[in-house]
């Protein structure tokens, strides 16, 4: 497998920061020390701060804007496999790699709206996808059982399809800046001597319909009435992303009007490097998302022994405690007992980096 050369991966690239981009990372790392990977292209902002892979991978080539100017580095022999993360929106840039110059394409879907995703395509993109979705040599990944169900019944032949979560087990970074030092600092103040509830978004999301995709302002409707219950609870959102509209302005202005001032802290806009230092300051990792794919914190949570509440809108990990979307009582009740019988459990590792590697060796031969 170390013999495989020659693949270009077009995926967002932190920052900014969300389970995609640190997959990404992580993913383009391990191609590179196994000098696997040739290409990296994405649509992120180049960070000069990330002490990680950026910089290693920028000897290669990086494109920081990845839709035309990108297309002649994939014309190159080198580059026998394009493996791209950026959903259908990529797949009509790569159609003359697939059928002129007969690259091989492997395309991750990271979410499991991919029903409307498709429909949300103009005509002209949908017959380019369709073309796609017929090919039997282009593999698609999904990272969960709900978009592995949709994309049969968009057509996709099952022997094309693989699950495999964007995670890989047992990467634990030991990095501590001073900007991740000065926020787990905050957070240890904060906490003082009360349990501890962590939630964690790319930013404050809503959908077309306008709901909140992340469940923040469910969360503060939920802890309003676990504080009645256990005063020496409190609960702290910690997004590393600015959102657009003033959402964050927003959240803190509801936090006040609620009068929780004193039991939420608020950290916007200040990513931190190395999770598990936030992890480990947690008693519970609290995800009442209202869609989801495979939360890649999720699975980093457990795997640092933290116990996490989330909603049913997907098949979570073995361990996680699931209540049912949006019921406010049902979430109180799973969190108290959370909260009040503290578990010690064993992380179920399965090794998705190898699932993929694998992958990659059968579309090199």
């Amino acid at each position: 497998m170390d013999l495989i050369k020659g693949i270009a991966l077009i995926s967002i690239y932190p920052p900014p920061f969300g389970g995609v981009s640190i997959h990404a990372k992580l993913l383009a790392g391990e191609l590179w020390d196994r000098n696997m990977l040739n290409v990296l292209i994405t649509g992120g902002k180049k960070n000069k701060d990330d002490p990680g892979y950026l910089k290693r991978v920028s000897n290669i080539f990086i494109f920081w804007h990845y839709k035309i100017p990108f297309l002649s580095k994939l014309y190159s022999k080198k580059i026998k496999i394009i493996h791209s993360h950026e959903g259908f929106s990529a797949v009509p840039f790569l159609f003359l790699h697939r059928f002129i110059f007969k690259k091989q394409i492997i395309h991750t879907i990271h979410n499991q709206w991919v029903t409307e995703q498709y429909k949300s395509q103009n005509f002209l993109k949908r017959i380019i996808i369709d073309i796609f979705f017929k090919d039997k040599n282009t593999k698609w990944i999904c990272v969960n059982e709900n978009a592995y169900d949709q994309m049969l019944k968009l057509g996709i032949k099952k022997e094309c399809i693989s699950i495999i979560p964007a995670y890989f087990p047992g990467k634990n970074n030991s990095t501590k800046n001073q900007n991740d030092l000065k926020i787990i600092e905050t957070i240890t103040e904060f906490k003082k001597n009360h349990k501890l509830i962590g939630m964690y978004g790319f930013r404050f999301h809503f959908d077309s319909k306008g709901r909140d995709i992340y469940g923040f302002n469910f969360s503060i409707d939920v802890f309003k009435q676990l504080i009645k219950i256990n005063p020496l609870i409190k609960l702290v959102f910690l997004i590393p992303n600015a959102s657009p509209q003033g959402n964050n302005e927003k959240m803190k202005l509801r936090i006040e009007d609620e009068g929780l001032s004193a039991n939420i802290l608020t950290i916007f806009g200040y990513p931190i490097i190395n999770m598990n230092l936030f992890w480990d300051q947690l008693d519970i990792y609290f995800r009442p998302t209202i869609d989801d794919g495979d939360s890649l914190a999720i699975r980093e949570a457990l795997e640092n022994g933290v116990t996490v509440v989330a909603s049913d809108v997907c098949r979570r990990p073995q361990q996680t405690k699931v209540f049912k979307s949006l019921d406010i009582d049902n979430a109180l009740k799973i969190l108290t007992e959370a909260l009040n019988n503290k578990e010690l459990f064993e992380v179920t590792r399965e090794n998705y980096l190898s699932k993929l590697l694998t992958l990659y060796e059968c579309k090199y031969q």
